[in-house]
């Protein structure tokens, strides 16, 4: 059977780029507690940690203390993988790793995938330490475009200086993937006089890769607001309402409105909630929580238990609802591989496992740690990235 990844299918991980800033977030009470409870159950699986927690009257920083040992295994673990996008997915989560962060991520420097070059160097500049500066500068003449642009992003971000003008030709670049690259750099470095590039660079897209536009115009639309121009969501909440727009892009649209904080829309994602797809449900429901509404927990409680079966009756419902979307035949190929069906299921988990840190109680803590043990990595890694990240006070960006 082929896997998705053989398959050639496209599914965006939602928790593609985390924000990497902060220090541990907890009072000097909560972290002795937390400690004392990481020692209780020092080498134990994640579900006994879970149910060692249950049986506690403990915070949520508690609970997530006593699973951080375990989180940080399954970061080393990722970071070893013979799989690029998993050492790729521990280079993001390595700025949470404490004293670990820097060794990490310098292995991600050296990874012979840019794609681990490319995640080690954007976590690098969200660091944005002075001492990384120099190893960041080193890649700016990657033999990766994408490589070379994240390398002045973190070269800049940690107080080297580099030439910026590379990223303006990238955004010509006839790759769709270079030019969001190029795109969300620019965004990230706050330079506002990157904007009017930016819509030109967007316009060209559709000119040279019409079916990417959609994507290509969240992206730069995001980045263009990050540099403070409000009137640019108007493009991403446009996404919201295409008809027969794939559900990739509306996923894309929904998590990039909630990064960038997009109260006005939360009637709509509360909508969503009821999507006929798990994994827009789970976008809504992880944007409500970042935007502080409470209402996605349930969502985000049930899609961190979805297994194979139930993804294969969800994309059965959906064909028979949706008959001439243009991403029926992905999900028909879907249905040919128990396999797929199986690392889409754990996608999914692990999708929820980033909305589900955030919630705030006790039960969902309690879940996220269980899921250090889950069968699939994917589930694993993410689990582990939004607990590390949710203990230094930041959410899932």
């Amino acid at each position: 059977m082929k896997g998705m990844n053989d398959m050639g299918l496209n599914v965006r991980n939602v928790s593609a780029h985390l924000v990497m800033a902060g220090a541990v977030f907890m009072g000097g009470e909560g972290v002795v507690m937390g400690q004392a409870l990481e020692e209780a159950v020092s080498g134990k699986p994640a579900a006994e940690i879970a149910e060692t927690a249950a049986e506690q009257t403990l915070s949520v920083d508690e609970i997530y203390m006593g699973g951080r040992a375990r989180a940080v295994e399954v970061v080393l673990n990722a970071s070893r993988s013979a799989s690029p996008f998993f050492r790729a997915n521990a280079m993001e989560a390595a700025a949470y790793t404490g004293d670990r962060a820097l060794p990490l991520l310098q292995l991600g420097l050296d990874d012979r995938s840019e794609v681990v070059r490319f995640a080690a160097l954007v976590s690098i500049g969200k660091l944005a330490d002075p001492a990384l500066g120099k190893s960041a500068a080193a890649y700016v003449n990657d033999s990766d475009p994408s490589v070379r642009a994240a390398a002045i992003f973190a070269a800049k971000k940690c107080g080297a200086e580099v030439n910026e003008s590379y990223l303006a030709e990238l955004l010509n670049s006839k790759d769709a993937r270079q030019r969001r690259n190029a795109a969300s750099v620019l965004g990230w470095l706050g330079n506002k006089s990157a904007v009017p590039m930016l819509r030109e660079g967007s316009w060209k897209g559709r000119m040279r890769n019409p079916n990417e536009y959609e994507i290509d115009q969240i992206a730069f639309a995001e980045a263009i607001a990050r540099l403070g121009e409000e009137t640019a969501l108007d493009v991403i909440r446009g996404k919201l309402y295409t008809g027969g727009a794939p559900d990739e892009t509306r996923v894309y649209a929904v998590t990039v409105l909630g990064d960038l904080g997009d109260a006005k829309m939360a009637r709509v994602f509360e909508n969503m909630l009821n999507d006929t797809n798990m994994q827009v449900r789970i976008a809504a429901a992880t944007t409500l929580t970042k935007l502080g509404y409470g209402v996605g927990g349930t969502v985000l409680l049930d899609a961190s238990h979805y297994d194979g079966e139930r993804v294969e009756m969800d994309i059965k419902s959906y064909l028979s609802q949706h008959k001439n979307r243009e991403d029926n035949e992905t999900y028909r190929r879907l249905l040919a591989s128990d396999k797929a069906l199986a690392e889409l299921a754990g996608q999914i988990r692990g999708q929820a496992a980033f909305g589900l840190a955030m919630v705030g109680n006790a039960g969902a803590a309690q879940r996220v740690v269980a899921m250090l043990d889950d069968e699939m990595e994917q589930a694993r890694l993410s689990a582990a990235a939004a607990m590390l990240k949710a203990l230094t006070g930041q959410g899932v960006k």
